[in-house]
């Protein structure tokens, strides 16, 4: 996803909550406008592991529409967009 590498690097995490098997983590990133100028943004990645944390049961991304649009996550196998 080359579209999102640049942002990705330069993100900067600002929280962490974790429970027994979940971790979810805030970042605040910049998002290339076609424009060319950035944007601030924030997203939250939620991680769910299996009992014992011995594997990863699924990985969330959520980010704003400005974010999301910037790239068909539709196209990639196993990416759902979910409502609300």
């Amino acid at each position: 996803m080359p579209g999102l590498a640049r942002s990705f690097a330069a993100r900067h995490q600002l929280r962490e909550w974790t429970n027994q098997n979940r971790l979810l983590r805030e970042w605040s990133c910049l998002a290339p406008l076609p424009s060319g100028e950035m944007a601030p943004t924030n997203q939250l990645e939620t991680i769910e592991f299996a009992e014992g944390l011995e594997s990863i049961i699924s990985y969330r991304i959520r980010m704003n529409a400005l974010f999301s649009k910037l790239l068909d996550f539709l196209t990639l196998p196993g990416i759902e967009r979910v409502p609300g």
